[in-house]
């Protein structure tokens, strides 16, 4: 995957800021894939390899101490809303499958998506 950021226009994010919030969206989704891959049982290899593969991204933009703690933190979060039993594992499809789906297909619209984010 090749993250390019274009020419000198101005962006709303400095691409240091934007690249850390990539690696934060990369973490979530890892987390997100693995917590799938664990209650899926007939999609579980595809949600690894995506589990990984989102994990070495975040790694790679951060570092792995970092993406490792921000993906324990997004799977705690995770565990906390599917709650006792998997009641709400909709709820957790629903909110997390198409971004990160999309994020892995296509990060660089994702980190343009930061690049012009205005708080």
């Amino acid at each position: 995957m090749a993250l390019l950021v274009g020419g000198a226009a101005a962006h709303a994010y400095e691409e240091e800021r934007a690249f850390d919030m990539l690696s934060r969206d990369y973490a979530q989704c890892a987390a997100y894939f693995a917590m799938m891959a664990a209650v899926d049982a007939t999609r579980s290899p595809q949600y690894r390899l995506l589990a990984d593969t989102a994990g070495g991204f975040a790694a790679t933009l951060s570092s792995v101490e970092l993406a490792t703690q921000r993906s324990e933190r997004a799977l705690a979060r995770i565990r906390a809303m599917i709650g006792e039993g998997g009641a709400q594992t909709d709820a957790v499809f629903a909110q997390y499958h198409a971004p990160c789906t999309d994020l892995v297909n296509d990060a660089q619209a994702r980190l343009q998506y930061w690049l012009d984010k205005t708080d």
